[in-house]
């Protein structure tokens, strides 16, 4: 069976917790063999809570699927010598160690690369390689911090936020696959390997450029807008009379046709609702005006209106609702575990039309040490 187009690459996961392995699943999901490799404790997401799912953690399950196991010892020297052995045979190596573990083993970038000159070797770090934080260990939630993602998050009354769920750490699992399957590329045209490194904080200041040019430009630092769009009204989540809504009307056309549709012909005519610079000045007086408009729908109701009049517009959904929801559902994204205990979130891609599968669940911890190294069971 064809895996993808990664099928034939050899890649080693030296990763725990959600950044490297996020990336290392990706390129599973492309086709790669990925052995993940684990000190005898294991990634410590195998131990997160006290619910399992496909026999491990939910967030081990959700972030491992078609990887092998394989544990190794960096204290024994018989481990290290199988370890080295590994390296060589690779064609990628990928880790989120706390800066200095890499090296202390001898496979730091230059030296994985004396071993195996093809070697495509990638780095993810909490604040990149080098200035004087470089040595920190670090988390999503502090690169939120340090990047200004979490004090331009929240309401504007309120106290900075950090966005849930990982973003930072998807984000930079997802930057390290990109480019490890462009040095894998270049590789096949130079025959040499490659280091990549990126960093939770190098991804949160992306999250972040937009307003980084709005400061560069104005020399205003950004505040924090809620839900907001501080350069376009409407643009913000409003209550109804069951629960909240997203709208967003991006250009003048898109606010008439919302005028039309909640029956408001007077928003037309309206000097300072003429333009979206106009509304911009005017957005206290316009977002009462809407907020009272929108009170009197039920959400749903709303949404099948708007969406009929062209107004780009979704409900806001528990992660319930939204794991069951009809266009979710049909996406098929979500994809069974091998052994029936549940659905986990598969590739937010297709390639001709299909979606990879999962062909196997997460692995238990060594669960494939004896057949990678060729020891006896």
């Amino acid at each position: 069976m064809n895996l993808g187009p990664l099928e034939g690459v050899r890649v080693l996961e030296l990763c725990s917790n959600v950044a490297g392995p996020v990336a290392g699943t990706l390129l599973a999901d492309l086709g790669a063999e990925v052995i993940k490799i684990e000190r005898p404790e294991g990634d410590d997401a195998r131990r997160y809570g006290s619910m399992r799912l496909g026999g491990q953690a939910p967030s081990f399950t959700a972030l491992n699927r078609n990887k092998a196991s394989v544990v190794i010892d960096f204290t024994n020297a018989d481990d290290m010598a199988a370890l080295l052995d590994l390296v060589r045979q690779a064609d990628v190596l990928i880790h989120n160690l706390r800066p200095g573990v890499i090296e202390s083993i001898g496979l730091g970038g230059p030296e994985a690369l004396a071993l195996n000159p093809r070697l495509i070797f990638g780095a993810i770090s909490g604040y990149g390689s080098v200035g004087p934080m470089a040595s920190w260990p670090g988390y999503d939630s502090m690169a939120q911090g340090l990047a200004g993602v979490a004090m331009c998050n929240g309401e504007p009354d309120g106290k900075p936020c950090v966005a849930v769920g990982g973003p930072v750490d998807k984000g930079s699992g997802v930057f390290l696959a990109t480019v490890v399957c462009s040095a894998l590329y270049q590789r096949e045209r130079t025959g040499r390997g490659a280091i990549i490194a990126t960093s939770l904080l190098e991804t949160a200041l992306t999250y972040v450029n937009l307003l980084a040019a709005q400061y560069e430009a104005s020399g205003t630092p950004p505040a924090r807008w809620g839900s907001r769009a501080p350069t376009m009204v409407p643009s913000d989540c409003y209550a109804t009379k069951d629960g909240f809504i997203l709208l967003t009307c991006a250009n003048d056309g898109l606010f008439r046709r919302l005028a039309k549709a909640l029956n408001r012909p007077e928003w037309l005519e309206d000097p300072e609702f003429a333009s979206n610079p106009l509304r911009v000045a005017n957005r206290d007086r316009l977002e009462a005006l809407l907020a009272e408009a929108i009170a009197e729908w039920q959400r749903d109701e709303l949404v099948s209106l708007l969406t009929a009049n062209g107004v780009p517009c979704a409900p806001v959904l528990g992660v319930d609702e939204a794991r069951h929801h009809p266009q979710v559902e049909a996406l098929g994204i979500f994809e069974p575990l091998p052994d029936g205990s549940g659905k986990v979130l598969g590739p937010a891609w297709t390639i001709d039309g299909r979606r990879a599968p999962i062909r196997r669940g997460p692995p238990r911890l060594g669960e494939d040490t004896a057949a990678i190294l060729g020891r006896p069971q």
